[in-house]
């Protein structure tokens, strides 16, 4: 059996290089400054793809699966939050992950084009007057910029800090999923729903080489930080455009309000098997206080901890 799982995790640690392709590592609470090359929006078509073009390795890393995460998530009860462009299989491949692994979703929130189109703003802006208006339980939440007012509405709707607890969602947060579904900013699955302590973000993570792109990320890092400063531990997991140096990551690495934090972790190799069963491990890491950036990290893999390849 050690000659098996010790295989198993080679193949695994193999299959998340090659899933990242030309990922070049920047996570979250690191910048890079040296020269990375960039990996644009069409030519990185992993997170829309959940298979690999080798249909046997990913047949094998599949099988491996549940080896590798059986009840590593018992009694976890995440919130899944998806961002624009991210293909459903994607997020079916990482709920059935979770679920095999012994965990439950809260709720999948998927969040809506306009919720990130600068375009939209106007719009957006108006939906979190009406929102916030009203509701008295806002505390902290800032009101002065649109972004950071409808990103703390949203954690404030599908987010508990309540210590692993995902209690149903009470008046307030209602309230706030009520008219943010209303206007069809968010479309929000679970039944019931209630608030995870945990949060899964899926996004494209756009390279940001353009300025739409660039103002994109910058609204995704405004919900990524009102989810971290709400959660227990945050999980971003990416495709490797993320990890280009105009990239989300990027621009997530120069928020104060995140930098350092031990709360939130990142994965730039979510569009396989393997990145998948990485999740479980590296969620697991940043609940216990090791945030981290893993995947392809300047140029090398980067397994969570309890991945770690065994000696030879």
């Amino acid at each position: 059996m050690s000659w098996l799982r010790r295989h198993v995790w080679t193949i695994l640690a193999i299959c998340v290089a090659l899933a990242a392709g030309v990922a070049l590592g920047a996570g979250p609470l690191q910048r890079d400054e040296g020269d990375r090359n960039t990996a644009g929006r069409r030519g990185d078509q992993a997170i829309a793809a959940p298979l690999d073009d080798d249909p046997f390795r990913e047949a094998l890393t599949l099988t491996a699966t549940e080896a590798l995460v059986g009840a590593k998530l018992e009694g976890v009860v995440i919130t899944l939050v998806v961002l624009p462009e991210v293909d459903d299989n994607l997020v079916e491949g990482v709920a059935s992950v979770i679920e095999q692994a012994g965990g439950s979703l809260a709720a999948t929130v998927r969040i809506d084009e306009a919720f990130t189109d600068p375009g939209s703003k106007a719009y957006v802006d108006s939906v979190a007057t009406s929102s916030a208006k009203g509701v008295q339980d806002v505390s902290g939440i800032p009101v002065d910029d649109t972004y950071e007012l409808i990103s703390g509405l949203v954690a404030r709707a599908y987010v508990t800090g309540d210590d692993g607890s995902a209690p149903v969602l009470d008046e307030v947060a209602t309230r706030i999923d009520s008219e943010l579904q209303g206007a069809n900013l968010v479309e929000v699955e679970g039944d019931p729903l209630r608030s995870g302590a945990l949060v899964v973000v899926l996004a494209h993570g756009a390279d940001g080489t353009d300025d739409l792109s660039a103002a994109t990320n910058l609204i995704e890092t405004k919900l990524i930080t009102a989810l971290a400063k709400t959660a227990d531990a945050v999980l971003l997991a990416t495709t490797p455009a993320a990890s280009s140096r105009a990239g989300l990551l990027a621009a997530l690495a120069d928020v104060e309000a995140v930098a350092g934090a031990d709360n939130l972790a990142s994965l730039n190799v979510i569009g396989s098997a393997a990145g998948r069963v990485a999740s479980v491990y590296a969620l697991l890491a940043v609940t216990s206080g090791q945030a981290g950036q893993y995947g392809i990290v300047d140029g090398e893999v980067v397994l969570p901890p309890g991945l770690s390849l065994p000696p030879q």
